[in-house]
């Protein structure tokens, strides 16, 4: 698996820098410095979590029979406790459309995070292809919790009035709009008969994890961050890259940029499918004498959050040459 990567990250490298040599620099004019880092996002769903709770005789507004008015039932009753139906355990690679998704808010901070969930009856094997649910029968808005690190827990209370009740839920998704949207994870379960006499709660852990290789690494502020726009909480993707002279291995404890010298807003971003590139450019006025050996993306032109950073042998920067640093994130 280690060797498919560096194979991977090696080839796009040189296509890289193939490709701005022809489109972007013209020889003799301009002494350029390639600088090609490859980081890699792997998001993944690990639990999916199932529960109900019996409403007794709780009053319960549109409720057939603990929801008439002028009963001994308004303001009387109590709920029952959660009871677990199911938890699966189970590590899941999310939908290539929600990869693309993260990938373009690397890009731009475009896009909508997730924020409903939807359940239906097709107990259909999920696969990383999926774009929908099977048949998808209702969909409510979740809350979230971003309390932990690199992790969103997406919770959906089905109240006893929900239109999914009385139907057989096998599959439960996440996605970013109240129709329609993309879906970032599908999951199915055990079929669930509901009935009207309970309420269900379900929930779905989200993790990010560095998939990098080499001495690049993903941060814990930034992984963070990412984890912040999937919680639907304010977050600002990166939009500045950073030069420095640390020699200490990058670690994902990491908040600031080693010795650095350099910060400058990044030129140019794209994306393709599930793949972000940044591309900045330190002139050959900026950062002269100076040894540098790291760099990192940032969110803002001061502090701000570091996402990622790389180590790598000095470059002795002068006048006579430009640095053209091309950064990749693939999101898997």
């Amino acid at each position: 698996m280690a060797t498919n990567k560096l194979a991977e990250t090696l080839g796009q490298a040189i296509a890289d820098k193939n490709r701005i040599k022809s489109s972007q620099i013209n020889p003799g004019t301009i002494h350029s410095y390639f600088v090609f880092n490859n980081y890699r996002l792997k998001v993944r769903t690990t639990r999916c979590k199932v529960e109900y709770r019996d409403i007794g005789n709780a009053f319960i507004l549109g409720h057939p029979t603990n929801g008439v008015l002028g009963t001994s039932e308004l303001g009387a009753g109590t709920m029952g406790a959660w009871t677990e139906v199911e938890t699966l355990y189970v590590t899941q690679e999310i939908p290539d459309v929600a990869k693309n998704a993260i990938a373009q808010w690397l890009k731009d901070g475009t896009g909508n995070p997730p924020s409903y969930m939807a359940f239906g009856t097709d107990g259909t094997a999920y696969t990383v292809d999926d774009t929908a649910l099977g048949a998808e029968v209702s969909r409510n808005a979740v809350t979230t919790d971003i309390t932990n690190d690199a992790k969103i827990i997406f919770t959906v209370e089905l109240k006893s009035v929900d239109p999914i009740i009385g139907s057989t839920v096998r599959e439960i998704g996440l996605f970013n709009a109240s129709s329609g949207g993309t879906l970032f994870t599908r999951y199915v379960i055990s079929d669930l008969a509901t009935t009207n006499t309970k309420e269900y709660r379900f929930t779905i852990d989200m993790e990010l994890f560095d998939d990098t290789i080499g001495k690049g690494v993903w941060t814990t502020a930034g992984l963070n961050e990412v984890r912040n726009w999937l919680g639907g909480s304010s977050a600002t993707q990166p939009t500045y890259c950073a030069w420095g002279t640390g020699t200490t291995t990058p670690a994902s404890t990491d908040t600031t940029l080693e010795g650095e010298v350099q910060r400058n807003v990044i030129n140019i971003s794209s994306v393709v499918d599930n793949v972000v590139t940044h591309e900045t450019l330190l002139t050959t006025a900026q950062a002269n004498g100076n040894a540098i050996t790291k760099s990192g993306l940032f969110n803002a032109s001061s502090g701000g959050t570091l996402f990622v950073e790389n180590l790598y042998g000095a470059i002795q920067k002068s006048s006579l040459f430009q640095v053209h640093e091309i950064d990749r994130i693939t999101v898997i």
